[in-house]
């Protein structure tokens, strides 16, 4: 348990200069010597490879000791040189090695209610199963739920609300949107976001022109590939899947959409199904985005008439929540989009982490929320914004989804495809 006392304004402050000051100079040192000592070892190193060696290691131990929850792995390749300076230091520095292992994850979270369990100690990972995949969250009390902070308990009053059945087919529109309530970004973004507090929204950004005024209509024909559908996470489940049949994961999921889109709305879809959050046969999700994006890319490269991107996801919510609708008669899990923003409050834009469609990835998410506001009342969350990029950089429409959780049913999971592929289709179609 950590307790946190009042305290003196002005003695924080002079406690937080302390750890800088201290920092500065241990790197300084640390600097120095990593110099000397590379000149007499040999080594044919440049003062570059030294300082991304800095950047890229050091400054990421710092900040994950100091504050864990701002780090996302690094984007780029070591060359050779930087590999072998690398190895040098952690041979001499046994602590650093030690700190790497033991503090080495990234919060690939994309839920602020599953990353608040996850600092309970629940898991290390957002969905909160073990090695094997088996659900090990603890159900929160109803008073723990009202603890949470303010905009996380919004959402969850939110998710927890009964929707009333619809039987009809949605084939036409239940409702409007009011556009004149659009030319109000305050208001824009206290219906449709829920913004991360590690991250913020520049002013303009949520406008309703902005936001409506790109065009998401696919250009080519379905004679090539036109989507790709994949999972960082494949190793997700649900209430009833059953182990080893990938079928009832998310990728079964994936594959139930990737049908649809082909047979019912005539898209030419190609469905990734390689595995990124196991490692050695265990579950380990602190690379799958890393290692997921150069396999994305390759496909992205040998299939260049692709103009989508779907990242396929569950959430993790506690036990209490069960983000279920119903839609034509069926029970269907609600789902979310997200947005990786590339920059947190503390940082600032996040210069490894850049993402030239951000505008796009958020122009395509607002699109397919308002469809689904018309057409599907009460079947969308809002949509959430954090810090991270989360491979959103692929291609302008990139879609990431987080479809139920995991005490949702396969069922609803894939009753919720139906939905989705419908209102893709729309926005794609420009309908």
């Amino acid at each position: 348990m950590i307790i946190v006392a009042g305290g003196n304004g002005m003695d924080k402050k002079r406690k937080h200069r302390s750890i800088e000051i201290i920092v500065l100079l241990l790197t300084t040192v640390f600097f120095v010597e990593v110099i000397q000592v590379s000149v007499r070892q040999g080594f044919d190193i440049q003062i570059e490879d030294v300082k991304k060696y800095m950047e890229s290691k050091v400054t990421a131990e710092i900040v994950e000791t100091l504050s864990p929850n701002l780090m996302y792995s690094f984007q780029d390749g070591p060359t050779k040189e930087y590999t072998k300076l690398e190895s040098w230091i952690l041979k001499q520095y046994p602590l650093l090695e030690y700190s790497m292992e033991v503090c080495e994850y990234e919060t690939a979270v994309e839920n602020e209610g599953a990353y608040e369990l996850i600092l309970k100690g629940e898991a290390n990972d957002e969905n909160f199963v073990d090695e094997n995949g088996n659900v090990v969250i603890v159900a929160e009390t109803a008073k723990e739920e009202e603890k949470k902070d303010a905009p996380k308990g919004d959402e969850v009053k939110e998710e927890t609300k009964s929707e009333t059945a619809d039987a009809t087919e949605s084939t036409t529109k239940k409702q409007e949107i009011n556009m004149e309530l659009l030319k109000d970004e305050e208001y824009i973004k206290g219906t449709y976001y829920t913004i991360d507090s590690t991250t913020y929204v520049e002013a303009g950004e949520l406008s309703a022109d902005k936001l409506l005024g790109k065009d998401m209509k696919i250009k080519g024909d379905n004679s090539k590939p036109q989507i790709l559908i994949f999972h960082t996470h494949s190793q997700e489940a649900f209430a009833d899947s059953v182990p080893g049949d990938v079928s009832t994961t998310i990728v079964g999921v994936g594959e139930y959409l990737a049908k649809l889109l082909t047979e019912k709305y005539n898209f030419n879809v190609i469905h990734n199904t390689t595995t990124y959050d196991l490692i050695d046969g265990k579950l380990d999700r602190n690379k799958a985005y890393s290692l997921a994006e150069p396999d994305i890319q390759a496909i992205l490269e040998a299939n260049p008439s692709i103009e989508v991107v779907l990242d396929i996801h569950r959430d993790a919510m506690d036990e209490q929540t069960h983000l279920v609708t119903e839609i034509n008669g069926k029970p269907t899990a609600r789902f979310m989009f997200f947005n990786g923003m590339s920059r947190t409050k503390k940082l600032g834009n996040i210069d490894y982490l850049q993402n030239p469609y951000r505008e796009d990835n958020m122009s395509f998410a607002f699109q397919m929320q308002l469809k689904g506001e018309e057409y599907y009342p009460g079947l969308t969350r809002r949509i959430y914004l954090k810090g991270y990029r989360y491979n959103l950089h692929l291609l302008p429409k990139t879609l990431l989804v987080e479809v139920g959780a995991q005490n949702n049913t396969v069922a609803e999971e894939k009753n919720a495809m139906e939905p989705l592929a419908h209102m893709l289709s729309m926005v794609l179609k420009g309908e």
